[in-house]
């Protein structure tokens, strides 16, 4: 005896009863209806009665659906006077948040970076000392292995440029992305996870 549940077939429709293909249509009640088949089974729809629901109920999505449209349109309508007010607060909520989570890392063992000026034709001026990726730093601080910190120098000496070599997740990527960022923050006016940081304006 084969377990009856409705099932929902995409382009055939939905409360359907699926029966094996070699079940004996004696069985099958004449009212049904044979809406497809596939391999190994045929799809029926039990009775006019579940059609007639089934069709109400399409009624009823489509009516919900134009009710759900012209709830958003009155919502947009009476929302339009306030919308230059409320991106104004969403703008300074936005800059509030910011401005606490610099203070949440300016309050630990973060340092404050310094940016300086450097004469023309110097070019840019990168130098970190114990810098250590930020995610990374936060992903490790309960952790009883600690970020091995790295340092970096550009612009000293002549040295404009870096090769990074290694062995595959070695922490290449780590360390270019721990650069970039840590020169992001300081632009941003951010304390960064260094021992020390100094730059130029990049």
């Amino acid at each position: 005896r084969p377990p009856l549940a409705y099932v929902s077939i995409q382009n055939q429709g939905d409360f359907l009863i699926e029966l094996p293909d070699d079940f004996d249509p004696d069985r099958i009640p004449k009212s049904w209806s044979k809406i497809g088949s596939a391999r190994g089974v045929c799809r029926y729809q039990p009775g006019p009665a579940v059609g007639q629901k089934v069709a109400a109920l399409e009624l009823a999505r489509e009516f919900l659906a134009l009710e759900c449209d012209a709830a958003w349109a009155a919502f947009l309508r009476d929302f339009r006077p306030h919308l230059a007010r409320i991106r104004r607060l969403t703008d300074a909520l936005a800059e509030v948040d910011v401005l606490c989570g610099f203070a949440a890392l300016s309050a630990s063992d973060y340092v404050r970076p310094e940016v300086v000026e450097t004469g023309e034709g110097e070019g840019a001026l990168v130098e970190i000392e114990d810098g250590r990726h930020p995610l990374l730093d936060a992903a490790a601080a309960d952790s009883a292995r600690p970020v091995v910190p790295n340092a970096a120098r550009l612009g000293s000496r002549g040295v404009s440029a870096l090769v990074v070599s290694g062995p595959n997740m070695g922490g290449k990527t780590v360390y270019i992305k721990q650069c970039a960022l840590l020169c992001l923050m300081a632009h941003l006016g951010c304390f960064v996870p260094a021992r020390s940081f100094r730059c130029s304006v990049l």
